[in-house]
């Protein structure tokens, strides 16, 4: 009998860590959060508390959750009609996501992140499947 491995050994060796080292980039992310805030106007933007507001209630979330705030990004002046997708501030969102950067997305109130229930739904659901990011509001 010979004293070498079998390749198929080696190779189930090597998916088994890759899988491994998958796992654990994961769970070092898992409780990594992004925080999305969005005023509708302009003027709710320079002159209203509505940013601020949001921005300290996901950041108290975030501490209460033991949530690791990674940031929080604004779309200030762009409506809720707009699909999530198609603003600055929530592309910048998605680009983290398809990096793995975070594993949360933490929004205030739902109408946050979409005034039609349709890209409410359709958002939350991508973030989970394409990208593995919870939704919490």
């Amino acid at each position: 009998m010979s004293s070498q491995q079998p390749r198929g050994s080696r190779r189930v060796e090597r998916l088994m860590r890759i899988e491994q080292e998958a796992s654990t980039a994961r769970q070092d992310i898992a409780e990594v959060a992004v925080g999305y805030i969005r005023v509708s106007t302009d003027e709710q933007a320079a002159h209203g508390h509505g940013l601020e507001s949001q921005r300290r209630a996901i950041t108290s979330f975030a501490d209460s959750q033991g949530y690791r705030l990674l940031n929080v990004i604004a779309d200030p002046g762009v409506s809720g009609a707009t699909a999530p997708e198609s603003r600055p501030g929530f592309a910048e969102i998605l680009n983290m996501a398809s990096e793995g950067q975070f594993a949360i997305l933490l929004v205030w109130k739902i109408d946050r992140l979409a005034r039609s229930l349709a890209h409410a739904v359709t958002t939350a659901n991508d973030l989970r499947e394409e990208y593995k990011v919870v939704l919490r509001s």
